[in-house]
């Protein structure tokens, strides 16, 4: 049984953002966009009632080059929309440079 409705999670994405990108798995997320290192735009089937929904995510560590920690950031640097918002995944050592993920996983809550 689904829960639906104001401020529920409404969608979520597991993401393997390494190589050519893939939707590992999904609810109510139409596509995935690799715009770069790092940066993918993320596609809702179903839009939002407005832009002011709450999203988390997290990275998981790829175990490549031996660097640790990554994190992820939502909609920085690009105001979300209803339809799509932009995510990054950058090294959390003190440079913040994009890198790609092995497996990113985002959940959003809001009015759908």
């Amino acid at each position: 049984m689904a829960f639906h409705g104001n401020n529920a999670i409404e969608a979520w994405l597991t993401l393997n953002g390494i190589g050519t990108i893939s939707i590992d798995d999904s609810y109510r997320i139409s596509s995935v966009s690799d715009e770069g290192t790092g940066k993918y735009f993320v596609n809702f089937s179903d839009s939002f009632a407005n832009a002011n929904y709450c999203h988390a995510a997290f990275c998981r560590e790829d175990g490549t080059n031996g660097n640790r920690g990554q994190v992820v950031v939502v909609g920085a640097r690009t105001n979300p929309t209803t339809s799509q918002t932009r995510i990054f995944s950058i090294d959390t050592n003190g440079s913040a440079n994009p890198r790609d993920c092995g497996q990113i996983c985002i959940m959003f809550a809001g009015d759908q």
